[in-house]
């Protein structure tokens, strides 16, 4: 078997390949799915290549309480927050595509009838034993925009890594003096 490497997408990406409960169909079917590694990209030194040990961190979905709500309209707030992270949400939603990653230790991934892609993703965090975050998960739009469209052009050659690098430090003293 010929082995090639090809990022789908990220984790997030997941319930778009497995089957879909509604139709029986998946893009990638359950045998296919076998046949992939859900990894991050690999660390490169000096020494060569070798496997990153860190994943991303990344905020996700957040949940907002009006600050002004009291008494039971408050505590009504705080049930619902607390069942959409609850073990029963939150097993429906990785057993449907919803959630790749949970954030909860109490769920039995083993007890669950999931495909191959969803096992592993579900597992990936396992496999690492610390975070980095994401530049855009660190810095407001004005300031990793003109990184993340310089890589592109760094991509394409009609932007020097110096000139990025330039770009990318005045947007954040432009971000920095307006703080």
């Amino acid at each position: 078997m010929a082995k090639i490497n090809k990022e789908l997408d990220g984790d997030w990406r997941m319930g778009a390949f497995i089957t879909d409960s509604s139709t029986g169909e998946a893009l990638i079917t359950p045998e296919r799915q076998e046949n992939f590694l859900i990894t991050v990209f690999p660390e490169i030194d000096v020494e060569g290549v070798k496997f990153n040990k860190s994943n991303t961190a990344v905020l996700a979905t957040g949940f907002g309480i009006n600050a002004a709500l009291e008494g039971n309209k408050l505590e009504a707030a705080w049930t619902l927050v607390k069942w959409l992270e609850g073990k029963e949400v939150l097993t429906y939603r990785l057993e449907t595509g919803g959630l790749p990653t949970p954030s909860r230790t109490d769920i039995d991934l083993a007890s669950l009838e999931l495909e191959p892609l969803q096992k592993a993703i579900a597992n990936l965090a396992n496999e690492y034993d610390k975070t980095t975050v994401v530049i855009d998960g660190a810095f407001e739009g004005p300031v990793y925009t003109p990184l993340n469209d310089g890589l592109q052009a760094i991509g394409m050659g009609t932007q020097t890594p110096e000139q990025v690098a330039q770009a990318t430090q005045d947007a954040f003293d432009a971000w920095k003096a307006a703080q």
